[in-house]
C-alpha cells in the first residue's frame, strides 16, 4: 500500500516537472537568472583567461568580440593613484615655412564614447595582454592608419604625414580629473602608430 502511494508519488512529480520545463523559460525568474549566470561568466572569462594568456587554453570560452564590453577596468579591483589619458596628435606641415609640427587633434571625433571608453578603445586592450603583443602593435597600426585617412580626407589641404599617441600620468586630485594635470607634473609617453 505504501509502495503505491510512492509510486503515485513519484508520478506526479515527473508530469509535473515536465510540464513546467515546458513553461520555465516563459518565467521572467528564469531569464533574469540565465542573465545574471551569463554575466558572471563572461566576467570569469576576461579576467582568468587574461591572467593565463601565456598557456594559451582559455579556462572559459568566450569569443572575442563578446569580452569588449567586459574588458573595462573594475571599480573595486584596485586604487589607482594616478590619473591616466591617451591624446591623439598628427604631425601635419606648416603651409608658410614648410616645416613639421605636432597638433593634437580631438579624441572625440574618433572615439565618441565617455572616458573611459574611450581610454580603453585607444589602448587597444583587448589586444594589450597577449604575450606576443603583436596584435596590439597592428591594432594600434590600424587605428592610426584610419585616423589619418578620416583625418586627410575631412581636411584635404591640411593632411597629415603621421599620427602619434601620447600618454599623459598624473597625480590624482578631490578637486576633479584635470585638477592635477600641469605641465611639469605628468609623465609624457609618445609613440608613433601611422607614417
Amino acid at each position: 500500500m505504501w509502495q503505491d502511494h510512492i509510486i503515485t508519488s513519484l508520478m506526479s512529480i515527473k508530469v509535473t516537472s515536465a510540464e513546467n520545463s515546458k513553461n520555465s523559460f516563459k518565467d521572467p525568474a528564469v531569464i533574469l537568472s540565465l542573465l545574471v549566470v551569463g554575466i558572471l561568466y563572461a566576467n570569469l572569462s576576461v579576467i582568468f583567461n587574461s591572467s593565463i594568456q601565456s598557456f594559451r587554453i582559455p579556462i572559459f570560452p568566450l569569443p572575442e568580440s563578446a569580452q569588449d564590453p567586459f574588458q573595462i577596468f573594475g571599480v573595486f579591483s584596485y586604487y589607482e593613484t594616478n590619473n591616466s589619458q591617451l591624446t591623439i596628435w598628427g604631425q601635419a606641415t606648416n603651409p608658410e615655412t614648410g616645416e613639421f609640427y605636432w597638433k593634437q587633434l580631438p579624441s572625440d571625433d574618433y572615439f565618441p564614447f565617455a572616458r573611459g571608453d574611450q581610454n580603453s578603445r585607444m589602448w587597444a586592450n583587448r589586444q594589450y595582454r597577449l604575450p606576443d603583443h603583436q596584435k596590439h602593435n597592428d591594432a594600434w597600426q590600424f587605428m592610426g592608419r584610419r585616423i589619418k585617412d578620416r583625418y586627410n580626407q575631412l581636411h584635404p589641404k591640411d593632411c597629415l604625414a603621421k599620427v602619434g599617441l601620447q600618454s599623459l600620468t598624473w597625480p590624482r586630485s578631490a578637486d576633479g580629473f584635470y585638477a592635477q594635470q600641469t605641465a611639469k607634473g605628468a609623465e609624457r609617453h609618445f609613440w608613433i602608430i601611422a607614417e
